[in-house]
């Protein structure tokens, strides 16, 4: 039951972190490509945006025209990945505390 869960966690970060990426990546495609696309790019939108607009809020675009909020998102969803996986881990494996 374990490795399920850390599989299944792993997978569902990798999974997100794509979507960052695609989302991301948004901005460079034209109009015409989104439109023909919309719904999965929609779908894409909804489930990146709540954790987007928090970071960008706490982490504002400056005077460079470069947003780092989809590279911060990134190493937040790698961090909670890597806490859930160690409570997984102590939970189910017992690991000894040194």
């Amino acid at each position: 039951m374990g490795l399920f869960l850390i599989n299944f966690t792993e997978g569902l970060a990798t999974i997100y972190i794509i979507m960052i990426i695609i989302r991301s990546l948004l901005h460079w495609l034209k109009e015409d490509v989104i439109y023909k696309y919309r719904g999965f790019f929609n779908l894409v939108s909804k489930l990146t945006d709540p954790l987007l607009a928090k970071i960008s809020r706490v982490f504002p675009v400056l005077h460079s025209r470069i947003d780092f909020t989809p590279l911060i998102a990134i190493i937040a969803v790698l961090i909670a990945k890597s806490i859930v996986v160690f409570i997984i881990n102590m939970f189910f494996f017992r690991a000894p505390v040194i």
